[in-house]
């Protein structure tokens, strides 16, 4: 953009007209008259600055018997980054008076792709970049240095508590399911972030500073982020056991479906249409199974996305009135397929992962490596975003979600947002890396240097314990390693000696990487016969939880769950006999089980529906803290886990043998083996 004063160089063209008319009537041609001085263009760059990856700057620009046209002079920079030149986007504004232009005033901005040093160059010119003009001092260049940005930020979450007799300590507050102290901050990945903190009866939670209502906040690499998080005391009422009720109402127009082929659910639960539902103060949501044919509205009491507030004993019905669409009746829906890729490969480790779209609908899945693609299907048009919860010990890789073989959507935190159109089929590969300690085998001939094709099985321990099998041609894997320092042994065997153990016994381990040891046998000169049953092949059998991991498995005996052994000595029996976890494909009689028992033992009220949610799992978090030691215990004893304080979630060996114990007393379960 130019503003341009052109009154003086109208009147100068007028009266070099005039004069050249009069020269031309008379013939008269002065000899002698002196040549016009060349036009002196100069620019100047008065300020710069850097902010983030923008370079901002500005100046001044005035030119003496400026050439050609008014409107046709430009102030045009070359940013150095490959970028189009020149970029004339300056704001140049300028007066012209006679044959100068004068008050010349330029600014111009540009945002580099990355960090790094560019050299930039700014002209005052007229016609076009390379004008005769666009030299000396119409050319300003110099040298610009773009800082490296910052991918981390600064989140802090205070804990406030109103009434009562609890302390902020009584709260345990986590982000993205990792505990924080109230008032410390926590240097974090930039991008979107959740607050949560376990149940506690008889106060109300609600969220506020840089927190939604639902506990979401967005760290920036710039501005630290604060979420507040305010417990109220309700005099007694306690959020758990108030009497509240949501009625959800199912409504069906036209085609032919029944309000009976609608699936209900409250915050992921199943309902029955026109049923009350008991539940706690505060947000809930309201949603349904997809249906083809028909388009679901809200009303009644809940938002266009099915999203319904309650207080103390009060109540509300939510009405989802769904509609014969034609429009929806050729359709079968998209699917989204997921793939899950582990360094080192093929380990048998469920991930699960999370696809919503707003707040209007959510659906889970667990991928593994060894069982293929985990797929979500029936999906209408629209925007979604696909996550992965993040587990201990394991690093976050990458993701890549591929069109017809071409990448789509866009990254977020540990996923990807993708925009699907029906029937698409959208494939996504999650990668991780294991905090990981890899056992190689080498077995020498008796002479010490030739090799031999051995298939005898060793035995290895890590830190003198968590005994795996190894052998040529398979290897012992621990995963699920706290960053630290470990030791590998093997146990002797008669028939071989210990050669050496490289590059050493002591090994350092880093987060999101793999360490290999490779352990070298020599063979005595008259070898045994190996045992029958060795050899160990590579089954990739994971023993879960935070623990190690072998490429040969770990028993206890077969078809035993470790911590639930039916030989109790009572006769009251096992309450628990399976692990359970969010996110996993349950058992609904063991779910029911364990919701009563928590019910009973930490004086809650948990929905009894055989469904393992989010308040089922944050239940289990705070039976782990209460009974840490017994727990959590074994686990840090044993340098598979960092704290007492820290719950997994995780109804596995010492939290089911736990619960088991309490449940019957007289019961004798020994501490399972760990891992």
């Amino acid at each position: 953009m130019k503003t341009i004063n052109t009154e003086g160089k109208i009147m100068k063209k007028f009266l070099y007209s005039l004069a050249m008319v009069q020269a031309t009537s008379m013939l008269l041609f002065p000899i002698g008259i002196a040549l016009a001085a060349a036009p002196a263009y100069v620019v100047n760059l008065d300020n710069q600055s850097v902010s983030g990856l923008t370079l901002s700057i500005d100046g001044t620009a005035t030119a003496t018997k400026f050439a050609g046209q008014a409107d046709d002079q430009h102030v045009g920079v070359d940013w150095g980054d490959g970028s189009t030149v020149p970029d004339e986007n300056t704001n140049f504004t300028f007066d012209v008076s006679g044959d100068d232009i004068t008050n010349g005033q330029w600014n111009a901005s540009h945002v580099y792709a990355s960090s790094g040093s560019y050299n930039v160059t700014i002209k005052f010119y007229h016609g076009n970049w390379q004008g005769a003009e666009s030299s000396g001092p119409a050319v300003v260049t110099i040298q610009v240095n773009i800082p490296p940005v910052s991918s981390t930020g600064s989140l802090t979450v205070t804990k406030i508590v109103n009434g009562g007799t609890a302390a902020t300590s009584s709260f345990s507050l986590f982000v993205d399911g990792s505990p924080v102290t109230s008032g410390i901050a926590t240097t974090t990945n930039a991008g979107v972030h959740v607050v949560t903190e376990a149940t506690t009866t008889d106060y109300v939670a609600s969220f506020s500073g840089a927190c939604d209502s639902q506990g979401n906040v967005t760290v920036s690499t710039s501005t630290p982020a604060n979420c507040i998080l305010t417990n109220t005391f309700t005099g007694g009422v306690s959020t758990t056991t108030a009497t509240s009720t949501i009625t959800v109402v199912k409504i069906v127009n036209g085609g032919t479906a029944t309000t009976s082929d609608f699936h209900l659910f409250l915050d992921g639960n199943a309902v029955t249409s026109g049923v009350a539902t008991t539940t706690n103060v505060g947000s809930h949501v309201v949603s349904e199974a997809t249906t083809t044919d028909y388009v679901g509205v809200f009303s009644g009491d809940c938002n266009s996305q099915g999203v319904v507030n309650l207080t103390a004993s009060s109540s509300a019905t939510c009405t989802i009135t769904n509609t014969f669409s034609t429009s929806t009746a050729t359709t079968s829906g998209a699917t989204i397929n997921i793939r899950k890729v582990t360094n080192p490969g093929n380990i048998d480790q469920d991930f699960h992962f999370t696809l919503t779209k707003g707040e209007s609908f959510t659906a889970t899945t667990t991928a593994n490596a060894q069982t293929g693609t985990s797929s979500i299907t029936g999906l209408k048009p629209g925007v979604y975003t696909l996550t992965e919860e993040q587990i201990p010990y394991w690093s976050f890789g990458s993701v890549s979600c591929q069109y017809e073989n071409q990448d789509t959507g866009s990254p977020v935190l540990y996923g990807e947002t993708i925009s699907i159109n029906d029937e698409d089929v959208v494939d996504c590969t999650f990668t991780n890396n294991a905090t990981a300690i890899k056992v190689i085998k080498n077995v020498v001939a008796s002479d010490g240097s030739s090799e031999v094709s051995d298939t005898h099985s060793f035995s290895v321990t890590l830190n003198g314990t968590s005994t795996l099998p190894v052998a040529e041609g398979s290897d012992a894997l621990y995963i699920n390693l706290a960053p630290g320092s470990y030791v590998i042994a093997e146990n002797s065997d008669s028939n071989y000696d210990l050669v050496s153990i490289a590059p050493t016994s002591t090994v350092s381990v880093v987060a999101g990487t793999t360490t290999v040891v490779t352990i070298t046998n020599k063979q005595h000169a008259a070898p045994q016969p190996a045992p029958s049953g060795g050899g160990g092949g590579n089954t990739n059998t994971n023993s879960g939880g935070p623990t190690g991991y072998s490429s040969s498995p770990i028993s206890s005996g077969a078809g035993e769950v470790l911590g639930a052994s039916t030989d109790t000595g009572s006769s009251c029996g096992l309450l628990l006999t399976s692990y359970l976890r969010f996110g996993r494909t349950n058992s609904t009689t063991q779910v029911i089980k364990l919701q009563t028992f928590l019910n009973q033992n930490l004086g809650i009220q948990l929905p009894v529906n055989g469904f393992f949610g989010p308040e089922t799992d944050a239940a289990v978090r705070t039976f782990q803290v209460k009974y840490g030691e017994e727990v959590l215990g074994p686990w840090v004893r044993a340098g598979l886990h960092p704290s007492i304080t820290i719950p997994t979630g995780y109804v596995y060996k010492t939290t089911l043998r736990w619960i088991n114990i309490l449940n019957c007393p007289a019961s004798a379960i020994p501490v399972p083996q760990l891992p």
